[in-house]
């Protein structure tokens, strides 16, 4: 999704993206026209954002299923940029009044270079989700033992509600950065020459991808 914008952006098109900014805690790019929703909104509420979004637009991408019936009586072309499981059936149908783009027309593709940058020695990132049970209380806890040593833990992933407090807390007393929810793309980029990458997943449970060579090595926390 995030390529199809800067992609369209690089080609000098406008975009305007409706979303959950403020959930996610995530500021728009530059460039683009923001629509902030909440999460999960009722279709009323979907359709009305849509409604202000697609003023003058030519093209209406759709990433959710559900979305097709918040669509609005008046509205460009639709493209389903389908991401979940589907039926063959709801394919089919769908595909009578719109396009229909799958993972067979566009695969997923992820690019690192070629040749990493050394790691440093100031900076431990982490990249995934920060909720209770993924160890964000642990998390914090490594912030403040590595403060004194003048190591600095970045967080880059979106936060269940009930731990933005205490990472927003963590942030305003110097011991972290929280960026909220960041594009694969950049977010491998922002870890680039971190000296390491904590998880608190189980090791057996963490297997190797490929094409992650510019991500810092990573360590795990044992239950």
């Amino acid at each position: 999704m995030h390529r199809q914008i800067r992609a369209l952006l690089d080609a000098g098109h406008e975009v305007t993206y409706v979303a959950p900014f403020t959930y996610h805690n995530v500021t728009p790019a530059a460039g683009l026209t923001p629509v902030d929703v909440p999460r999960h909104a009722s279709l009323r509420r979907a359709h009305a954002a849509l409604r202000r979004g697609l003023r003058d637009a030519d093209l209406l991408v759709v990433h959710e299923h559900r979305l097709l019936r918040a669509l609005p009586h008046r509205r460009p072309p639709v493209a389903w940029d389908v991401r979940e499981r589907v039926t063959p059936r709801r394919l089919a149908r769908a595909g009578r009044r719109h396009r229909i783009v799958t993972a067979a027309d566009v695969p997923e593709a992820t690019f690192v270079a070629a040749e990493p940058p050394p790691p440093g020695d100031t900076r431990v990132v982490h990249l995934g989700r920060l909720a209770p049970d993924r160890g964000v209380a642990e998390l914090i806890a490594l912030a403040g033992r590595l403060a004194p040593y003048g190591v600095r833990l970045d967080l880059i992933g979106p936060a269940a509600p009930g731990v933005r407090p205490l990472l927003r807390d963590a942030q305003r007393a110097g011991l972290l950065d929280w960026y909220g929810y960041v594009p694969l793309r950049h977010a491998l980029r922002m870890a680039e020459g971190a000296t390491t990458g904590p998880t608190t997943r189980r090791p057996s449970c963490a297997a190797p991808s490929r094409g992650r060579a510019s991500t810092p090595p990573a360590f795990s926390r044992r239950r």
